[in-house]
């Protein structure tokens, strides 16, 4: 009962992490509050940039890379890129890891964007 506990408890303080972590992002929104083990997401875009199909670009190109595996839901506010904490094994570290990889992504798919 208290290996369980723990678990849950070291998921909660890194969905607290994650969140802060969006939230103190300049490229990053929060498309939900976090109040359990799915932080809700997105990159910012600029003004003329549909920001579901952006966000949905950015997710299949981590998957297809093999960089990084999240989805996405859709919420009232949009599509939301959704990280659901679950593994025991998830460290700080690995959410810096996917945050930077995310980011990077996001950051090319606008280079690739403006040079259209």
């Amino acid at each position: 009962e208290n290996g369980y506990k723990e678990r849950v408890e070291k998921w909660m303080e890194l969905a607290q992490y994650a969140t802060k972590i969006v939230e103190e992002s300049d490229q990053l929104e929060s498309m939900f509050t976090t109040e359990s083990l799915n932080v809700n997401f997105r990159f910012k875009v600029p003004e003329g940039i549909n920001p579901d199909d952006f966000n949905r670009k950015i997710r299949y190109d981590l998957v297809k890379s093999g960089k990084a595996m999240v989805n996405f839901c859709n919420l009232d506010a949009g599509l939301s890129i959704r990280l659901i904490l679950l593994n025991p094994d998830l460290t700080e570290e690995d959410l810096d890891r996917f945050f930077n990889r995310f980011i990077q992504a996001g950051e090319l798919l606008l280079q690739e964007s403006e040079a259209v």
